[in-house]
Parts: C-alpha cells; structure tokens; sequence
C-alpha cells in the first residue's frame, strides 16, 4: 500500500504559523518580567544591566554589552552556547523545570549533553540503553532479502547499520523517485555518514531534536505515532512532540509532524505492518518534496548533510 497523500495544506498552515510571535519567546518575555518585578519593577534597561552583572561577575563596559541581553529576551537572536544559555537562565533566576524549559523549549535543544568522559553517569547510561533498545529492534526487522539486495552478510548485521539507515533515509526523501539502486549498493555511498551516525546514536555532543525524530521514525518504522515519538523525546532529554512549539528560526516542525502522523494513523490503522511501512516511507517522500516546493527547506526533518550527493 503506498498510496500518498496531497501535503500542501499541512505544509502551507506550518508557514503560515511562522510568522506568529515564538511561543516560547513570549514565555521567556514572562520570565523576564518576573525578573523585573524581583528587582523591584525596574525598567528594561537596569534590568539588563543586572543580568549582565549576574552573568558575567563584572558591570558592562560599553552599550553594545548589553545588546545580546536585549536581543535574548526580543527574539533577534539567541545564546550562541550552552554556557551562554545556563548563565542566561541562572541570571534570571529560573527554577529547575523553568531551567528545562529554557534548554528544551526556547532553545530547542537537548536537556544536556554528553562527552566520552561523562559515559559512566546513571543519565547517560540509562538513555543510551534506550537507544542501543531501538537499534537491536531496528536490525531485528532488516530481512535476510534486504541484506541480499544490499550485498551485505547478515551474519554482520551490526557492522552494517550505517548503510542500512542511509539506505532507508534515501528512500524517505524526494530524491527516491530519481535514484538508481545500483548507486546506493556501493558501501561507499553512506561513508561520509559514518562518524556522525555513530556520535549521534551514542548521543555524544549537541544533537539537534529534529535529527532524533528521524532517529526515532527510522529507527522505529513502522510502529511510529505520537505516544511512541513522545516516550522516545523524554526519554533521550528532548521536549515531547508540542501542538505550537517552534525551532528556533520560528518553523513549526512540531506541527508539521504531528500533522503526518495523524494522517499515518487514519490511514494505516489495522493494516499489515508492512505495508504501513510502505506508507509511511512513500508519503515522508511526498511530504519531502512538498516542502522542497514551497521552499521551506528548513522543516525537512528527514534530509541530513550526507545525503547531499543525492539531494537536491
């Protein structure tokens, strides 16, 4: 079954939506007035002035130091680092979940991060247990067929995962309809893959949330829907799927995916798994190419950098 779908309409009222005022920014602006008030109702530019203080343990030296406070807080821009957004929030006085929040929602990104060194920590172990789970659930559906057609041994399953996910993320993307399978045979192809495959799926580093949710569909194909995708986020330190909730650059992604699975769901209830599987890989190439369309490039959660010499 690999009837698809006409994505216009959903892709159309994501971009429609970018252009509203960030949710989270306006959360943040409710932050900041807190702040204010604790300060005595100062006005916006004291104000900046002690948060500056508080970040950096020195007043500033000159009116451009304190631009970044006021961009922060208007939206113009965001803090370049973690450091830079812990600092931001500490200075704001923001509780524990608050301080979530600020890393999850207004910045989009992980919870926290982890280096090599830090692989022995109970967090760390715990999620990336989750994630060696999904790997062994992934492999144990590759059928000995799809390792004959890929001319790979399916005694060293393992040892293939990066060409089998390229593979499968090449056929999830508008590119599909224009490649030539003997192309996608040469190991080669997924090479430069390699080492950002495996930091990712060792969650080492920052590893931004719309690489985890092709991580999690991909991974996860075909048994996929919203609870899935959310058990999977929290899990891994990410905000859950959010009616509204923006990346950073104000794209609705959240709303984007949610929209798909609702469709995947009314579609593909009680039927075979694989061709639920089928669906879903012919309508993320759809939905693929109508971003492509309306040139909104940004929301492409199931292209990465390494697909490029196949991509457009």
């Amino acid at each position: 079954m690999e009837k698809t779908m006409n994505w216009d309409a959903l892709v159309e009222q994501c971009l429609k939506k970018e252009k509203e005022l960030r949710p989270e920014l306006l959360w943040l602006q409710k932050m900041y007035e807190r702040f204010c008030e604790r300060e005595g109702a100062v006005k916006k530019g004291e104000a900046d002035r002690i948060l500056y203080q508080r970040m950096y343990g020195k007043n500033p030296e000159k009116s451009s130091d304190l631009l970044k406070i006021r961009y922060w807080r208007t939206g113009r821009h965001l803090p370049a680092n973690r450091e830079q957004c812990r600092r931001f929030g500490e200075a704001l006085g923001l509780e524990k979940e608050e301080m979530s929040y600020l890393f999850q929602g207004y910045w989009d990104r992980c919870d926290r991060v982890f280096w090599p060194e830090e692989s022995e920590e109970e967090m760390y172990v715990r999620r990336i247990a989750f994630m060696e789970e999904l790997i062994q659930e992934y492999l144990c559906k590759i059928p000995p067929s799809r390792m004959m057609d890929l001319n790979l041994n399916p005694r060293e399953i393992r040892t293939h995962l990066r060409h089998l996910y390229f593979t499968d993320a090449v056929r999830c993307v508008e590119v599909w309809k224009k490649f030539e399978m003997k192309m996608i045979r040469r190991h080669i192809s997924s090479v430069n893959y390699a080492a950002e495959l495996e930091r990712s799926l060792k969650l080492l580093g920052e590893i931004p949330r719309k690489t985890v949710i092709r991580h999690l569909i991909l991974l996860g194909n075909p048994f996929v829907n919203q609870r899935v995708l959310n058990e999977g986020l929290i899990c891994l330190g990410y905000l859950p799927l959010t009616e509204g909730h923006t990346m950073t650059d104000g794209a609705r992604l959240d709303d984007l995916v949610l929209g798909f699975l609702k469709q995947y769901e009314r579609s593909c209830r009680g039927t075979d798994p694989q061709e639920c599987a089928a669906w879903l890989r012919a309508n993320l190439r759809e939905l693929d190419g109508c971003l492509l369309r309306h040139g909104a490039k940004n929301l492409r959660f199931m292209y990465f950098k390494a697909l490029k010499d196949f991509c457009p």
